[in-house]
């Protein structure tokens, strides 16, 4: 007998929470319908084109500038900064896309395999 109870505790907890699923407010409005511009974007709606409108007269009407903003005229000049004066690289594009290592890099790793075996031995 009490397991029966519980049981039908059980069954009246299930139905209590079914319905609350089922009563939750879902949308119930038009369907949107969204116009795709040949640029493949989406255009904006009614609303959001005044809303952008708007934005925009209010930005154009707003003061220009930041008033706590004062440069210096007589700021000292640009200094210039390094700049590569090598020779440029001439990149070799193998069949399979990748670049191609230069003379050094194949140099290198040839010296660190070897550094590898020999600490291997």
């Amino acid at each position: 007998l009490l397991i029966s109870a519980d049981m039908n505790s059980y069954v009246v907890l299930v139905a209590v929470m079914a319905s609350l699923v089922h009563a939750a407010p879902s949308w119930n409005g038009p369907l949107a319908s969204p116009v795709v511009l040949p640029s493949g974007y989406l255009a904006d709606t009614p609303e959001v084109a005044s809303l952008r409108a708007a934005h925009l007269a209010a930005l154009a009407a707003a003061p220009g500038g930041n008033p706590l903003y004062a440069p210096l005229y007589d700021s000292p000049a640009d200094v210039p900064f390094p700049k590569w004066n090598g020779p440029l690289a001439s990149p070799v594009v193998l069949p399979s896309g990748y670049l191609a290592d230069t003379p050094e890099v194949v140099a290198l790793r040839a010296a660190h395999a070897a550094a590898l075996a020999h600490s291997y031995h």
